[in-house]
């Protein structure tokens, strides 16, 4: 019985390929990682050989089962209730058996690529670290990175595109989200525009991209930039994190232009699961409005 206990590492999945399965169906864990979404909750990625539709089973430390899910093309995706602290799991998958342990704070939260913001999360008002300068604008070291690729593969492709924005300070997020309100009120500008502590942009991790045909607005979707994003963009990381059609999950209207970081791994399983939004991947509440 395969045991091995691996701990926690913000871009752990980010470098593993799709497997294929064995032919006798037996079971093997390619890699394995627990990251931090919430306060409360924390995803199991798992990498493994294994026929689709396999179920992936994760126990706590004292053999409770905590979360299930299922294998497609190699990956699964289980949500876990979390205390916070030092937390450990046993991950089965037929007879395969890996053990994984995370740190489930403040910090660990703040540096988690899968850290769900939104309107019922916060991520506060504190700056990500390692950020980085790309074209005038912050971005995290990873993203920066990231973008710069999904950029080249656009311009090769004719659908360029530039970034129009990036990592954005609490405060800049207030004098914005102020100016909305006061333009549009608050009910108009809550649908658009998050309150100070609850954008993404505050993670570095989110960035808006434009082009010479339409910026930061729907008709992005139709631009040879916005067709191109929607279909390689998970190929680089980016899912758009406000997709048509999810407005009451997210909270927010339908943003072709605004893009997440969360690495190829997930994007790629999101992709294939056709999840369209992290809250419903991760077992998360709908989040159209904000907790009181």
């Amino acid at each position: 019985m395969k045991k091995l206990v691996v701990s926690v590492a913000a871009v752990a999945l980010t470098a593993v390929g799709v497997p294929q399965a064995h032919a006798d169906d037996r079971a093997e864990i390619v890699h394995v990682a627990a990251i931090p979404v919430t306060t409360d909750k924390v995803v199991i990625g798992v990498q493994v050989l294994v026929a689709d539709g396999a179920e992936v089973s994760v126990t706590d430390a004292t053999g409770r089962t905590v979360g299930t899910a299922a294998v497609t093309d190699g990956k699964a995706v289980v949500p876990v209730a979390s205390k916070g602290g030092e937390q450990r799991y046993v991950v089965t998958v037929g007879d395969a058996r890996t053990g994984v342990r995370v740190r489930h704070d403040e910090s660990s939260l703040r540096s988690s690529p899968w850290a769900v913001v939104n309107k019922q999360h916060a991520f506060g008002a504190k700056a990500p670290t390692e950020l980085q300068k790309l074209d005038g604008v912050d971005l995290t070291k990873a993203a920066h990175a990231a973008y710069g690729r999904m950029l080249r593969g656009a311009q090769q492709a004719g659908a360029g595109f530039w970034l129009a924005s990036g990592y954005r300070p609490f405060a800049d997020q207030r004098v914005l989200y102020d100016g909305y309100v006061k333009r549009d009120g608050v009910k108009r500008a809550d649908a658009y525009s998050a309150r100070p502590g609850h954008s993404e942009h505050q993670t570095g991790l989110a960035i808006d991209v434009a082009s010479e045909v339409c910026t930061v607005s729907k008709c992005f979707a139709d631009t040879p930039a916005g067709r191109w994003l929607a279909e390689h963009a998970a190929e680089y990381g980016f899912i758009i994190r406000y997709p048509k059609g999810a407005e009451k999950v997210t909270g927010y209207d339908f943003e072709p232009w605004h893009l997440r970081y969360v690495g190829p791994w997930l994007a790629g399983h999101l992709k294939q699961t056709k999840q369209p939004t992290m809250e419903k991947a991760f077992g998360l509440r709908e989040a159209p409005t904000y907790v009181r």
